[in-house]
């Protein structure tokens, strides 16, 4: 192993919560303390390692961040997005984004589509019809 470089984690062994949901903060307890093999996207042992390593940088993130996943495009966010929810935390963690969003749907649900159809990064500093402000940049992996 050369300077600087570090060991490989092994391969035949399962990873924990606390390795997929890095962090000691709110959204990181959530997300270890929810049963998601209630949801659609299963246990967290079984997700792909893509959306893993981009919930590792959600939760070591001080920056407002937020992921969709998945067909339903289910929400993940981190602790500096709590406060945009409101009152719809913490029980818009793993919620599909269209039941999340619907009074706002018809401004962000075609941005989204985009985002899954042509796999087209979006950027809209506009205001929906209810005039929540939608200043989000989605890009698919």
């Amino acid at each position: 192993m050369k300077d600087g470089e570090r060991p490989s984690r092994p391969t035949d062994r399962e990873e924990t919560l606390e390795e997929i949901f890095v962090g000691d903060g709110e959204m990181a307890r959530l997300m270890r303390a929810k049963d998601w093999s209630k949801t659609p996207l299963g246990a967290p042992q079984t997700w792909p390692n893509a959306l893993k390593v981009a919930l590792r940088l959600l939760l070591t993130s001080r920056f407002e961040m937020w992921l969709g996943w998945g067909p339903e495009i289910a929400f993940f966010y981190n602790d500096a997005y709590r406060p945009t929810l409101a009152d719809k935390h913490p029980a818009s963690l793993g919620m599909p984004a269209q039941e999340l969003w619907a009074e706002i749907w018809p401004d962000v649900g075609p941005l989204m589509r985009k985002v899954y159809d042509n796999g087209e990064a979006t950027w809209n500093p506009r205001r929906s019809s209810t005039g929540a402000a939608i200043c989000t940049a989605w890009r698919r992996c």
